[in-house]
Order: structure tokens, then sequence, then C-alpha cells
């Protein structure tokens, strides 16, 4: 089996079905359900606090002076209102509610940016015992929240 089988055979068995394929169907059983994900959205709220705060850190170092008491709550501002702004409309994960709808991929690879940009800011800060820490944190979060990428490649 080549290596493309094996990422389809991985697609299948984590997501519930293989994107781009002709009638796929997600798999019987394969359904989120929120009542099973406090803790992972305990881990994704600490996930998200933690980026801003890393984000305000970098801002203010940036700056000398005034430009650094600007930079350091602008930048986590900024990003607060990316993540709020952009919304998948009905997200189970969230209020449901979305002042700009977006798609649910769209949402995903937001996210997935905003704690790339937070490794790669922990990375440029001089921390990378953090910045792995963060990533694998990341990836575990992700790891839980199948159902909700499933439910977001499906919106």
């Amino acid at each position: 089996m080549g290596a493309e089988c094996y990422w389809l055979l991985f697609l299948y068995r984590t997501v519930g079905f293989v994107p781009g394929t002709p009638g796929y169907e997600l798999k019987p059983g394969f359904e989120w359900k929120m009542k099973d994900q406090s803790g992972n959205q305990s881990l994704r709220f600490i996930l998200e606090i933690f980026s801003l705060v890393v984000l305000g850190v970098w801002g203010w170092r940036q700056g000398e002076g005034m430009t650094g008491y600007l930079l350091g709550p602008g930048i986590p501002l900024a990003a607060a209102a990316v993540w709020w702004i952009f919304a998948v409309p009905g997200d189970p994960g969230r209020s449901g509610s979305a002042l700009v709808p977006i798609t649910g991929i769209f949402r995903l690879l937001l996210e997935l940016a905003l704690f790339a940009l937070t490794v790669g800011v922990l990375l440029g800060l001089g921390a990378p015992a953090s910045a792995t820490i963060l990533a694998a944190a990341v990836l575990v979060h992700y790891a839980l929240a199948r159902g909700r990428i499933r439910w977001l490649l499906r919106h």
C-alpha cells in the first residue's frame, strides 16, 4: 500500500470520511457530542488565552517607549477580534452566532494559523521549550476535537 493510501485510511479512521472523494458519507456513529468535550473546551480556552498573552509580550518587545505600550495590547486585541468576528454559523464549539460567517475549513485554517503564529513567536522570543509544549498541546486539542473538525469540514 502506498503512502497516499495510508493517508486516506488515516483520514477515514480519524475524520470519518475522505474529503473530495465522490459520494463520501460519514461513518455511522461519527457525530460530535458537546457534552463529552468540556475538558477539551477548557484546554482550548487556555490555549487561546496563552496565545493572546504571548502575542502581547511579543508586541510589547517590538516597540520602544510608547510604541511598545501600543503594540503590547494592540496585537492580542487584533488577534482576539479576528478570532471572534470570523466564525461558522451554528458552531457548537462557540456561541453559534457569527458576525462574519465563514466556512468551516476557513475557520479551522484560521485557528491553526493563530496557534502556528504563536509557536513562531515563542521561537522568536527564544523559548523553544515553550513553543514545543504549545505545539504538542495544540495537537492534543485537535486530536480530542475530531468531532468538531468533522463538523467544521462539513460546514
